[in-house]
């Protein structure tokens, strides 16, 4: 029998979702550990949470990076040798960047944990921030930028965000060639010193965790890390009002659309509406801004919305591109 694609499936009550409450923990220099135990097979996921992001910047471009670079050498391992014990233990470190916190992730399976263990420890404690690799970093970068500066949408979220919060908010700013050149090994070292600390930091760990797990977790680093306490931000609130702009840049051919207003944090009373709101609106497929603007009347070939949910604010924002003629 052939379903029916047409015909929207019933509605049906969620039945109650229990989501497993972690066990909580602390390493021998303080750092919480928050634990999952939950898994079937032999694989680990440890993640160590700096907030280091954006708001905790001395210097504009300080967060991204500091955290780029801490695969770029420590004190023992080059950054072949960081690249080539991972890949040979089948071991994945990354280091994604948010934009209140810096991230290190470790996935590795549970019997070549003790392996690569050690070199996260040194990422994290010991990074030498090498001048020819920033020197790289910074190329890169540049080169990279002027790519995206070519793209609409790039183009109008760098302008929306900027009129949200101001050129030079945490959240407002935007990199230029410039800002990039301007960073050095010093701003670095200072950003890393002030915000990779033990009080700055919370573990996350899931995965099948064994007790030997446990105790290669508090021996690497319960004793590495930096000694320091929470960093604190000073944000001041940004003073935007209601505006309607247009950027003259980017493809001549199509147009990008920003619309948006600034909202609040997670922690805010109206946010599971304001989220449940977004999904309907804008926040996936089937939502009512492309059944709309979409499939009925072909203005574009996709359009959203995003609840955009920060440390300290929030903005909500409806994108899309279309073309000149509409």
């Amino acid at each position: 029998m052939m379903i029916d694609r047409a015909t929207m499936p019933p509605i049906r009550q969620m039945p109650l979702l229990k989501v497993p409450r972690p066990d909580v923990w602390f390493m021998s220099n303080g750092i919480p550990v928050y634990e999952i135990d939950l898994g079937t097979q032999e694989i680990v996921k440890l993640e160590l949470v700096f907030f280091a992001g954006r708001p905790f910047e001395q210097k504009k471009l300080a967060a991204r990076a500091t955290l780029a670079m801490l695969k770029e050498g420590t004190r023992n391992y080059s950054p072949a040798a960081i690249a080539e014990t991972m890949d040979f233990y089948g071991a994945t470190l990354l280091c994604p960047l948010h934009t209140d916190t810096s991230v290190v992730q470790l996935y590795s399976l549970s019997k070549h944990f003790e392996k690569v263990l050690p070199i996260l420890a040194e990422v994290v404690s010991a990074p030498l921030f090498p001048q020819k690799e920033l020197d790289n970093f910074i190329q890169r970068n540049q080169q990279r930028l002027q790519v995206e500066l070519t793209k609409n949408d790039v183009l109008a979220y760098r302008h929306f965000t900027e009129l949200l919060f101001g050129e030079d908010h945490p959240y407002g700013y935007n990199s230029f060639p410039e800002t990039y050149a301007a960073l050095s090994r010093d701003d670095l070292r200072r950003h890393f010193e002030l915000n990779f600390t033990t009080g700055n930091c919370s573990v996350f760990l899931s995965g099948k965790i064994s007790p030997h797990i446990r105790e290669l977790v508090d021996e690497h680093l319960g004793h590495s890390l930096l000694k320091g306490e929470k960093r604190e931000a000073h944000i001041s609130a940004p003073n935007s009002s209601p505006l309607k702009t247009e950027l003259k840049k980017g493809d001549k051919s199509q147009r990008a659309i920003r619309i948006g207003c600034r909202t609040f944090t997670r922690r805010h009373e109206d946010y599971t509406g304001m989220y449940v709101l977004n999904t309907l609106l804008g926040g996936y497929f089937g939502s009512r801004l492309m059944t709309n603007i979409r499939e009925q009347k072909g203005y574009t070939y996709n359009i959203y919305s995003s609840n955009e949910t920060i440390l300290f604010d929030g903005y909500f924002s409806i994108s899309s591109e279309v073309g000149n003629e509409f």
